[in-house]
């Protein structure tokens, strides 16, 4: 029997219970007119209201005169409330209806369903003792192990179960180094929006970093763009929400740069997370929510499925530094050597003299903080870190050294070499941002 109509429809609520309104031509087209009987079948199984014309059923078709220009018309109504829907339809606010000839199949909204199961899965995991996580354009893996750490600090173990990112070299790293990274981690190259989202498996916690270079200011200027949106790069926010859908997770906890939340695409994004049932914590976070010398602000979003506890971002707690100055957290790894960078001071005079204020950014060994690191430090530019030392010469900092500066574990990136290990390090997180926001996240799911 073939279905003529679908329709989506919001629950209502009558007297306690919930209600399904069907008042349309489509009633009396399909067989339902005013006056007949129909009788209602309720498979728990397959999760289907049917509603069959049966001269002997025990409901009949109602209706009411309605007003059209050419004239009235009655049309037929199909109001359900009782109990028995309400227990059919739980916390579901939505539903399907298929219209057939004598025949009307009502489900759950697959939207409301995907919300119900993300919800009991992370329950049953949190009782089984591991949650299961995912991560997308996620570098070396940095941001992974910081919430995976955060959330055992809150006394939940988790299992990372894929991790997607454009470059191998990154994820080489991780598959070396990383500690939440196990031998049963699926590891995909590849951008997320031509990622096959059915691949993946689905996950309690997505953590994901979409592009930033084209949401900061300089990144904007390097490829002579006006918006984010003019660069192909944006097409991303398609393939994050395509593996939103695929995996469903209950938990999405994302970093950007600050400019990114302005962005139109991530307007986009925080309308469709809504829409989809979820509920936002937003914050920018710096050094003083790090305890790092490293002064990056970052953009963070948690979004938390909305049968679920709230994550208040703003609760993250100011941490002491446990480097104080730049000289404890000098090493004696191996180190760049110092030299003179003629052309970076003839650089800074050309600028001076022309008004733009770009300096040096020379960093004394008593100095309390250096700025922000970035993925192409190797190249050696004029307003990232340097260390004084002396005749004028400077020199760049080491990986582990930017790792000290960050709070990041040094195993991460130890056996990186000087250009990959800084631009892994680079474009990652101030460590304790990821951990602090793993431990809330924890300490939110293991209430239920």
């Amino acid at each position: 029997m073939k279905n003529r109509i679908t329709s989506y429809v919001k629950v209502g609520e009558h007297k306690g219970n919930s209600r399904i309104w069907l008042e349309s031509k489509r009633l009396s087209d399909n067989g339902f007119l005013h006056g007949e009987a129909y009788k209602t079948i309720l498979d728990v199984d397959a999760k289907t209201l049917t509603l069959e014309i049966d001269l002997f059923g025990d409901r009949r078709v109602s209706s009411r005169q309605r007003k059209l220009k050419s004239g009235s018309t009655r049309v037929p109504i199909l109001d359900l409330c009782s109990s028995e829907l309400t227990e059919f339809l739980g916390c579901a606010g939505r539903v399907r209806v298929d219209y057939f000839d004598s025949r009307i199949v009502i489900r759950l909204h697959h939207e409301d369903v995907a919300i119900i199961e993300r919800e009991s899965r992370l329950k049953r995991n949190v009782e089984l003792g591991e949650i299961q996580t995912g991560t997308l354009c996620s570098g070396a893996g940095i941001s992974t192990a910081a919430v995976h750490d955060g959330l055992l600090r809150s006394g939940l173990n988790s299992r990372c179960d894929w991790m997607v990112d454009s470059d191998q070299r990154y994820l080489e790293i991780a598959d070396r180094n990383n500690h939440a990274v196990t031998p049963d981690t699926q590891l995909f190259v590849g951008t997320v929006e031509e990622l096959e989202a059915n691949l993946l498996s689905p996950v309690d916690i997505l953590n994901v970093s979409l592009p930033c270079d084209i949401h900061a200011s300089c990144g904007k200027a390097k490829k002579k763009l006006k918006v984010a949106e003019e660069d192909q790069s944006i097409t991303s926010v398609f393939g994050l929400i395509s593996v939103l859908r695929a995996v469903n997770p209950s938990v999405i906890i994302s970093e950007n740069v600050l400019e990114a939340k302005d962005s139109t695409a991530y307007m986009m994004i925080r309308a469709e997370l809504d829409r989809l049932g979820y509920v936002l914590s937003e914050a920018t976070l710096d050094h003083t929510h790090g305890g790092t010398l490293e002064t990056r602000k970052r953009y963070w979003f948690v979004a938390v499925s909305k049968g679920l506890s709230f994550v208040d971002l703003s609760t993250l707690p100011i941490l002491e530094k446990p480097y104080k100055t730049v000289s404890d957290a000098l090493g004696d790894d191996v180190l760049p050597e110092f030299k003179t960078y003629s052309y970076l001071i003839d650089k800074e005079k050309r600028d001076l003299a022309q008004g733009k204020g770009f300096k040096q950014n020379i960093v004394t060994s008593d100095g309390e903080s250096v700025g922000t690191m970035g993925k192409g430090y190797a190249k050696v530019r004029s307003t990232e870190p340097r260390l004084e030392g002396v005749d004028g010469r400077t020199r760049l900092f080491s990986v582990l050294e930017g790792c000290r500066f960050r709070l990041i574990p040094e195993h991460l990136l130890s056996d990186c070499g000087f250009t990959l290990g800084h631009e892994a390090a680079g474009q990652s997180i101030l460590y304790e941002h990821g951990a602090g926001i793993g431990t809330l996240v924890g300490h939110a799911v293991k209430l239920h």
